[in-house]
């Protein structure tokens, strides 16, 4: 996907600010990379900078690790009984790291409980669990975030978009549909469609929209604030 534009920073730094502001950090550890994990990860790199990186560079936790559940639940025991879903950590932010686990799943909803954390020595500090009821569609790993927009509302929009029934695309859109991750319901019968973050998967794109309900099926259709990057 061409990217043309960039969304200013600060949006991805909310999360680093109120990490920083955090009076109740708890330390959570890191673990290095199992052998079976290393391989994993090899194969996720092309062969030329595997070689130039070596073995080394994967056996170092400050460069590759992972925050086990074990070792989580046993600093946030109110996490017991929830399942980790992801994690992710921003080397550009300071190594900020994110935490979520999935708490409950119901008919399209998924509860998610989340940590914010900065980097120490040997793993991180984290704030307080925060607490979260998101939309899903198909997988509760995809969550969309709703804002004032019902979920019957949501269910059509989703679905209208994974099944790209999209007009007006600007040209350097055009054939890109990442993951969409909020629907804002805007004035005028709009709707901001957020896909991806700045956080975890470094770019983030969005678009207002109409929803035409005029023909046999739903489409929607880009009415400006075309807008995206990384960083």
């Amino acid at each position: 996907m061409l990217i043309r534009r960039w969304i200013p920073l600060c949006l991805a730094l909310t999360t680093l600010c109120s990490v920083a502001d955090d009076t109740t950090r708890r330390f959570v550890p890191w673990s290095p990379l199992t052998d079976e994990e290393i391989v994993r990860e090899k194969a996720r790199v092309p062969p030329a900078l595997r070689d130039m990186l070596g073995d080394k560079y994967f056996r170092d936790p400050i460069n590759n690790h992972r925050f086990r559940e074990r070792d989580i639940v046993k600093v946030y025991p109110e996490l017991q009984g929830s399942k980790k879903l992801a994690s992710c950590s921003n080397k550009i932010m300071s190594g900020a790291t994110w935490i979520a686990f999935v708490s409950r799943i119901e008919d399209h909803e998924v509860t998610l409980k989340t940590l914010s954390c900065s980097r120490a020595r040997g793993g991180v500090l984290c704030g307080d669990v925060t607490t979260k009821k998101s939309y899903f569609l198909r997988s509760f790993r995809e969550p969309i975030d709703l804002v004032n927009v019902p979920r019957d509302t949501a269910q059509v929009i989703a679905e209208t978009y994974q099944s790209r029934r999209v007009e007006n695309l600007p040209e350097w859109f055009e054939g890109g549909f990442p993951q969409l991750s909020i629907i804002e319901a805007l004035a005028d019968d709009r709707y901001r469609l957020i896909f991806g973050d700045y956080f975890c998967q470094g770019c983030s794109f969005r678009y207002d929209a109409r929803l035409d309900l005029s023909g046999e099926q739903p489409r929607l259709v880009v009415v400006g604030n075309a807008d995206g990057g990384c960083f």
